[in-house]
């Protein structure tokens, strides 16, 4: 059996990376409890949701995508939040209930890299 991933936050410089656990449990209790320590640091401008590790996702686990949208909208400013990494069967759930493409602020990208790139040039969006 395959060694499950745990979540849990990185900063790098100004923007937060939070790395998505291999289990419905670790995204439904601690990608919350990320994106609020995430949301109470000012200097933050930026949130990078890599789901390198998650292959499937059932709708409660995209709904947590719902709630942690409202929690970095209600900062201010608003930190926008990236969604990368997102393997074919989470990204059908989240196409099948039309979860981020109805967010304001949330966008998905390709890797990890690429969205680091594009926020360290200044391309966010």
């Amino acid at each position: 059996m395959a060694k499950e991933a745990k979540t849990y936050c990185e900063y790098r410089g100004d923007i937060a990376v939070i790395h998505l656990g291999t289990t419905e449990d670790e995204l439904l209790e601690r990608f919350e409890s990320c994106a609020q320590d995430v949301a109470g640091k000012e200097d933050i401008t930026a949130v990078v949701v890599d789901m390198q590790e998650v292959y499937s996702m059932l709708s409660r686990g995209a709904g947590q995508f719902i709630i942690v949208n409202d929690i970095l909208r209600e900062t201010k400013p608003p930190k926008d939040m990236y969604v990368c990494n997102v393997h074919p069967l989470p990204q059908k759930t989240f196409e099948m209930l039309g979860i981020l493409d109805s967010l304001e602020g949330t966008y998905l990208r390709g890797t990890l890299d690429e969205v680091l790139a594009e926020l360290a040039n200044g391309k966010q969006k």
